[in-house]
């Protein structure tokens, strides 16, 4: 937390934003981030990012998440979405920032990386997702269960690790029978994230805390 406050605290920021993550382990992070930047007097905002719909947004009568999938389906399916933020063009870093050096693999670990490890960051991103709409996503709703077959879109790394967008993705997708196959496994990452919110020992154990659901 310290490097956070301390960039902050030399760039002049009077606040940190960042994107609200659904883990435990996250929302410890970010609850030690707003404990440490509020000795700083820096304020620490978050925002809706890692899901199309934001946990905690759509709820059934009477309760505050939804356990069954079918109608979180239908309630996620007629949801109106955050717009999607423009773009910037470039972004500029404060003058006397030092940004540092970014670590190679070899320093942050003595395991050796899978052959099949994908690139990662967004260019990365953007070049699987424009090979899957190109030569998957029209077969998709028939393929994705074919792991041997490179059936699926590949894109998990990228959402798991904020790569791209969820609801970026959601948007950019043409319609057709694959699209709204992807959308339906989008509200499936959607639906966990919301019962993760709701009983965080869902992260370690799928039967504890009322995690178990039925797709419906």
């Amino acid at each position: 937390m310290a490097e956070a406050t301390d960039l902050a605290r030399q760039a002049g920021a009077s606040a940190i934003h960042l994107s609200a993550d659904v883990g435990p382990s996250g929302r410890r992070r970010e609850r030690r981030l707003r404990r440490a930047a509020e000795a700083e007097e820096i304020a620490v905002r978050s925002f809706p990012g890692v899901t199309v719909v934001p946990p905690g947004e759509l709820a059934p009568a009477g309760a505050g998440h939804y356990r069954v999938f079918t109608p979180y389906w239908r309630r996620w399916s007629q949801a109106r979405l955050r717009p999607i933020a423009e773009t910037p063009q470039r972004l500029r870093a404060p003058a006397g920032i030092d940004p540092g050096r970014m670590p190679g693999l070899p320093e942050l670990t003595d395991a050796a990386p899978s052959p099949e490890l994908p690139p990662g960051g967004e260019r990365a991103a953007l070049e699987r997702l424009v090979a899957f709409r190109d030569d998957g996503l029209d077969a998709y709703h028939r393929r994705r269960d074919a792991l041997g077959e490179g059936g699926t879109s590949r894109l998990s790394p990228y959402l798991r690790f904020g790569c791209i967008s969820p609801r970026w993705l959601l948007a950019e997708l043409p319609p057709s029978d694959g699209a709204d196959e992807l959308a339906r496994q989008l509200c499936w990452r959607d639906f966990f994230a919301q019962l993760l919110v709701a009983h965080p020992p869902c992260a370690t154990s799928g039967t504890r805390a009322g995690c178990r659901t039925a797709p419906g």
